[in-house]
């Protein structure tokens, strides 16, 4: 199969994460802190809008010494091409990026990134063999921004990558009242997702301290979720030590 004969409509990924904003000094000043918005045009995709303000409960931005801001925000998107279609968006439109002040027009830096590489092998293994999906298309790293002016700006990190998963995807998954299980025919692991309440909505503590996203509660996360006990051990309840399983080991239902 060649990068210009795929008739046949794929299935395709795309996750774009922006991992880090470093903006000049006088742009740091100008903005007077203002709440940044990447903008993103990717091939015929309506634009991308990125800000860390779409989360409810993500801390407050902080730049580092050199005025480096963690963003660590991003976008997916779903959908389907003909495989010589994508190519030829991909090697005629490059991906452009704009930095913003949320509610303003015009950017106060902005770029464009060749969108190189070719995904001929990854288009055929997804094709034939579903079992064995090949790796993404990979574009990261740091890019200089310049303002309207031309005027070097900053440099924005980013990581996108484009999944071709064939003509279809199957996902499992496990309900329960107040998150759910999911893993996928690939992947061996399993992830639990807790719902998050928006600020406002009048809940006790204790369900409060439960649906918090946060490291913290790694302990509560894998008690309710995935509830299981190490290999060969187990913990008596109101006991802090931990005693040896006698005989074979027992594997616990799902």
């Amino acid at each position: 199969m060649s990068c210009f004969g795929g008739h046949e409509e794929q299935l395709y990924l795309v996750e774009l994460t922006i991992e880090k904003l470093k903006l000049t000094q006088e742009k740091v000043e100008d903005i007077n802190d203002c709440l940044l918005v990447v903008k993103v045009k990717l091939i015929d995709f309506p634009i991308l809008e990125i800000s860390r303000q779409d989360f409810y409960f993500i801390k407050p931005g902080q730049r580092d010494s050199d005025g480096t801001l963690e963003f660590a925000v991003g976008k997916c998107c779903l959908f389907t091409k003909q495989p010589r279609d994508l190519m030829r968006m991909m090697q005629s439109t490059p991906m452009k990026i704009g930095i913003f002040c949320a509610g303003d027009r015009f950017p106060i830096a902005q770029t464009e990134i060749p969108l190189s590489g070719c995904l001929c092998d990854q288009v055929a293994m997804a094709s034939n063999d579903q079992d064995h999906l090949p790796k993404p298309y990979i574009l990261k790293g740091g890019f200089h921004l310049l303002d309207p002016g031309e005027t070097p700006s900053g440099i924005i990190t980013l990581d996108l990558r484009l999944h071709c998963l064939g003509k279809s995807f199957t996902t499992r998954y496990q309900l329960r009242p107040k998150s759910f299980l999911f893993k996928s025919d690939h992947d061996e692991h399993e992830y639990c997702v807790k719902r998050v309440l928006p600020p406002g909505i009048s809940v006790d503590q204790k369900e409060f301290d439960i649906m918090k996203c946060g490291d913290d509660l790694l302990t509560k996360i894998e008690e309710e979720c995935l509830e299981t006990e190490k290999p060969g051990e187990i913990k008596e309840k109101g006991k802090g030590d931990i005693k040896k399983r006698k005989g074979k080991k027992r594997r616990n239902k799902r």
